[in-house]
C-alpha cells in the first residue's frame, strides 16, 4: 500500500503540526505519512512441568502498529520531524499511542535531537546475532510464554535481553552524526512514569527514578563483508530505599556473502543497598543465511534473573529456528520451531509427595520447584508493511 500524503491545509485545522519562523521558512510544507503493520500469527505447543505435568496448548495473536509522521526541512537546513506510533493490540486499555516524539536537527552535520517518548540511547544503537523475528520475536520469551506457561518471574528475564532500555518513556535524547561508520548517541529520562504530564521526579517522590543511558555502535563494510559492533550503559537512580541499577551491553555481528554470525550480551546489577533482585544477565547467539527472498536463522537465547533474595536464580534457555519469505509488496510469511527449558529460582528436586514426582510441604503444596518447566512449539503466520 502506497503511503498516503496530507497537505499542512488538512493538519492546521486539527491543530497538529505547525512550524513558522520569520527568519527561517520551510522549503517545502509539512507532510504527514502514514505507514504501519500487522502481524498475525498462530501456533501449537507441548510442555511438562512438575506442577502441570503435561499440557498442550493452542494460541492465535495479532500485532499492529499504525505510525503518522510529519515532516519538513528549514532553509538553513534543520530537519523536524514527528512521530507517532499507534499501537492497536492492547487487549487491556484498547488503542493506546506507543511513542509519541519530535526529532529536530540535521544528522549529516551536527546530529539530531530528540524530544518526547520513545526509547532509550542504550537500545537503540544494539547489535544483535542473526535472528528471524518477523513473525515471532526470537531475541526474547514473550513469544514462547504466549503457549507454554511460566511463571511471572520468567517473563522480566525473559524479555530483559531485547527490552532494557525499550520502554516508551518521556526522555531527551541527541544523536551523532554518523562518522565513519561510527555513531552514538546519550538520553536523560527523569521519571519511570510514562505520562505527557509532568511527572513526580526521583527528588518529589520516594519511588520515582531517573536515568542516563549512552549507547554507540560501529557499521562498516568491506568488499563483501560486513561487521557490526557496539555498546552501551545505562544507570538508575532513585531516592532514599528505592531501586538502582546499572546496565551494560555490548554485541557484534559479522556477515559474507549472505551468512551471518554473531551475539548479543547484556548485565543487570542491582545497586540498591542489600538488595540483588534486580539482578539479571541475558545472552543470545546466531547463525544465519538470506538469499533473495529467503531468510533462516538459528537463535540460541538464555537469560536469568534473581528475582528474590533467596539463593539461586530464574534460568531460561530457548533454542529457535526460523524461517522467512517475502512475497513483495510488503508482504512476508514466516514459521519458527523452539524449544524452551525452565529452571526455577527455588529448584526442588523429585521428592517424596504422594505421587513421588513434587517436593511437597507440610501441607501438601507443591513447593516452588514445581514451576520448572520444558516444553516446545511451532509458529507460523503473515506480516503486512504498509
Amino acid at each position: 500500500m502506497k503511503k498516503v500524503l496530507y497537505s499542512t491545509t488538512a493538519l492546521a485545522a486539527a491543530g497538529m503540526f505547525a512550524f513558522s519562523g520569520a527568519d527561517a521558512q520551510a522549503a517545502d510544507p509539512v507532510k504527514l505519512s502514514l505507514g504501519g503493520f500487522f502481524i498475525y500469527g498462530a501456533g501449537v505447543s507441548d510442555s511438562e512441568s512438575k506442577l502441570h505435568k503435561t499440557q498442550g496448548s493452542t494460541n492465535m495473536w495479532t500485532d499492529s502498529e499504525i505510525y503518522f509522521r510529519g515532516n519538513t526541512t528549514l532553509d538553513n537546513g534543520v530537519r523536524f520531524d514527528v512521530i507517532v506510533q499507534l499501537e492497536a493490540d492492547d487487549v487491556n486499555d484498547g488503542a493506546t499511542i506507543d511513542e509519541s516524539y519530535l526529532k529536530v536537527g540535521n544528522l549529516k552535520q551536527w546530529g539530531e535531537f530528540r524530544l518526547g517518548t520513545t526509547k532509550s540511547a542504550h537500545f537503540l544503537f544494539r547489535a544483535f546475532g542473526p535472528h528471524v523475528s518477523t513473525i515471532s520475536n526470537a531475541t526474547n520469551h514473550q513469544q514462547s510464554a504466549t503457549f507454554v506457561p511460566s511463571t511471572t518471574p520468567l517473563k522480566g528475564a525473559g524479555t530483559f535481553l531485547s527490552h532494557e532500555g525499550g520502554a516508551d518513556r518521556m526522555l531527551a535524547m541527541y544523536v551523532t552524526p554518523n562518522l565513519n561508520g561510527f555513531q552514538g548517541g546519550v538520553s536523560f529520562t527523569p521519571s519511570q512514569t510514562n505520562t505527557d504530564s509532568p511527572p513526580q521526579t526521583k527528588g518529589m517522590d520516594a519511588t520515582e527514578a531517573d536515568n542516563v543511558s549512552i549507547g554507540a555502535n560501529y557499521k562498516g563494510k568491506f568488499g563483501d563483508a560486513g561487521v557490526g559492533i557496539s555498546g552501551g550503559y545505562t544507570t538508575v537512580g532513585g531516592r532514599g530505599n528505592n531501586v538502582e541499577y546499572n546496565t551494560i551491553q555490548a554485541g557484534m555481528n559479522v556477515s559474507i556473502a549472505g551468512f551471518s554470525i554473531g551475539g548479543h550480551w547484556a548485565e543487570r546489577k542491582d545497586d540498591t543497598p542489600m538488595s540483588k533482585v534486580d539482578d539479571r544477565e541475558g545472552w543470545m547467539a546466531g547463525v544465519g543465511y538470506k538469499t533473495g527472498p529467503w531468510n533462516v536463522a538459528l537463535t540460541w537465547l538464555n537469560t536469568t534473573d534473581d528475582v528474590t533474595a533467596a539463593p539461586g536464580e530464574v534460568e531460561h534457555n530457548q533454542y529457535s529456528l526460523g524461517m522467512t519469505y517475502s512475497l513483495g509488496a510488503g508482504v512476508t510469511v514466516g514459521a519458527s520451531v523452539f524449544t524452551i527449558d525452565l529452571e526455577d529460582e527455588t529448584y526442588v528436586p523429585e521428592g517424596p509427595g504422594p505421587d513421588n514426582d513434587i517436593a511437597q510441604t507440610d501441607d501438601n503444596t507443591p513447593a516452588l520447584g514445581g514451576n520448572d518447566n520444558e516444553g516446545w512449539g511451532m509458529l507460523a503466520g503473515i506480516r503486512v508493511n504498509f
